[in-house]
C-alpha cells in the first residue's frame, strides 16, 4: 500500500528536473456490426501522447502529469486531461500534497470496489482503470507502528463523459453528461472529506477509509418526458466506509474489499474476495503463472452503471521473466445469474529500449437487457497499442 512518503522517497535529486513521457498510436478493430448507425463500423484509430514532469527543491517536489488524445472524428475519444499538478512537500513522518492528483485504494484484481477519489476516464476506456485527476490536499502521516494516516480535503468534483452516440463501444441511449444533476447547490465546488489508516500486521495488510462528498458513480434518471430515451447523470452525495484486506502466505494471496455506503438510496452493502496463486517456475520453465478467482455482490437498489451485483471473475496472469518483460492476463466476468460474460485478454511486450506493443482483445456475450454490459453485446474488439517512450 503506496503512500505519499513512499513517492517523494523516488523524486529527482536536489534542484534536479527530471522529464518523461510517450507518444502512442492505438487502434481498436471491431468484429461485427454496430447496434446504431452513428457509430464507426469497423475501427477506431487514434494517437496519445503523454508527459511527467518533476523537479525538487529542498524538501520541496513539484510536479505534473499530462496526457492528450486525438481520435478520429465521430468517435468522441479526443480530449485532454491534467492528471496531476502538484506541489509536495515531504518531511521524515509528513508529507503534504497540494494541487490536481491522483491516487488509488484497494487490492483486488477484477473490481476496484473502494477506489472512491478519482471520477473514472471512461472516455478512454470503461474498464476504470483510467482515472481523471482531482483537485486535493492531501496529508499523510506515518504514525510509526500504528502504520500510515491519510487525510483528504476535494473540491471540483469531475462529472463522468461518455463517448455515447458516436464512441463505440458507448452508450446506445444518449447520455446527456453535459447536463449533471446535482444533489448539493454548490454542485462541482461542494467539499469532499475522506480519510484511510492503513497497516500490516505480520502476513496481513489492511486499509479502513471513510469518504463524505459527491458520489463518483451517477445514478441514471431519464431526461424530458415518461419514455425519453436520453438519461442524465444524477450525483449524490454520499457516505461510504471501506475496507481493503489482504493476506499473503508462500505462494498465495488472500484478496478481500467491502464497503457499506449510505445516501444513494437505500444503504447498501458491497464486497469482492477472492485469492491469487502463483506458480512459480511453472512447466519447469522460467515463466510464472498466476491463478485468479474472485466473488463480488453488490447490494444496491438503484440505476447506475454497476455490472457486479452477482459476479464471478476467474482468470490466470502469465509472466516470461523475459529481457523484454513479456506479461499475458487473461480472465472472463460471469454474472452467477443471467450468465452474461465479459472476456478479456491483455498482453504486453517491450521491443528495445523504447518501444512497448499491448494488444488487449474483448468479447462480450449478453442476452440481458437489464444488464449495463448489454450495450456493448457487438463490440467484440481487437485493440494495438504501439507506444514509443522518451
Amino acid at each position: 500500500m503506496v503512500s505519499a512518503l513512499a513517492v517523494a522517497a523516488v523524486a529527482p535529486a536536489p534542484g534536479a528536473a527530471q522529464l518523461v513521457g510517450s507518444v502512442a498510436t492505438q487502434s481498436r478493430l471491431f468484429f461485427g456490426k454496430p447496434l446504431s448507425v452513428t457509430q464507426p463500423r469497423w475501427h477506431d484509430l487514434s494517437v496519445a501522447a503523454e508527459a511527467t514532469y518533476e523537479r525538487r527543491l529542498g524538501p520541496v517536489v513539484l510536479s505534473a502529469e499530462g496526457f492528450w488524445r486525438l481520435a478520429e472524428e465521430g468517435t468522441e475519444r479526443g480530449h485532454a486531461e491534467a492528471r496531476e499538478a502538484l506541489l509536495r512537500i515531504a518531511g521524515d513522518d509528513v508529507a503534504a500534497d497540494l494541487g490536481i492528483h491522483t491516487v488509488f485504494w484497494g487490492v483486488t484484481e477484477s473490481r476496484h470496489l473502494v477506489d472512491v477519489v478519482n471520477q473514472k476516464d471512461y472516455l478512454e476506456d470503461f474498464d476504470g482503470e483510467d482515472k481523471l485527476g482531482q483537485l486535493m490536499a492531501l496529508l499523510t502521516v506515518d504514525v510509526g507502528r500504528r502504520g500510515f494516516v491519510e487525510l483528504l480535503a476535494m473540491t471540483w468534483f469531475r462529472p463522468l463523459r461518455f463517448p455515447s452516440g458516436g464512441g463505440r463501444p458507448g452508450a446506445l441511449v444518449p447520455v446527456l453528461d453535459d447536463r449533471p444533476v446535482y444533489e448539493d447547490d454548490r454542485e462541482r465546488w461542494s467539499p469532499d472529506l475522506a480519510a484511510r489508516w492503513s497497516h500490516s500486521i505480520a502476513a496481513f495488510d489492511w486499509a479502513l477509509s471513510y469518504f463524505h462528498g459527491t458520489s463518483r458513480e451517477p445514478q441514471l434518471i431519464a431526461a424530458g418526458a415518461p419514455g425519453s430515451s436520453a438519461l442524465l447523470l444524477s450525483y449524490d452525495r454520499i457516505d461510504q466506509a471501506g475496507l481493503e484486506l489482504q493476506w499473503t502466505r508462500g505462494d498465495w494471496l488472500g484478496k478481500a474489499e467491502g464497503l457499506i455506503r449510505g445516501g444513494q438510496g437505500p444503504t447498501f452493502a458491497a464486497l469482492t474476495i477472492g485469492f491469487e496463486r502463483t506458480l512459480w517456475g511453472a512447466f519447469g520453465s522460467d515463466a510464472d503463472v498466476g491463478v485468479l478467482l474472485e466473488y463480488s455482490y453488490d447490494g444496491r437498489d438503484n440505476l447506475t452503471f454497476n455490472a457486479y451485483d452477482d459476479d464471478l471473475f476467474a482468470g490466470l496472469r502469465l509472466s516470461l521473466n523475459d529481457v523484454s518483460g513479456t506479461e499475458v492476463v487473461g480472465g472472463a466476468l460471469t454474472d452467477v445469474g443471467s450468465g452474461v460474460t465479459l472476456g478479456t485478454v491483455e498482453a504486453s511486450r517491450r521491443v528495445g529500449q523504447r518501444w512497448t506493443v499491448e494488444l488487449v482483445a474483448r468479447l462480450f456475450a449478453s442476452d440481458d437487457d437489464t444488464d449495463p454490459l448489454h450495450w456493448f453485446r457487438r463490440d467484440d474488439h481487437l485493440e494495438t497499442t504501439v507506444k514509443f517512450y522518451f
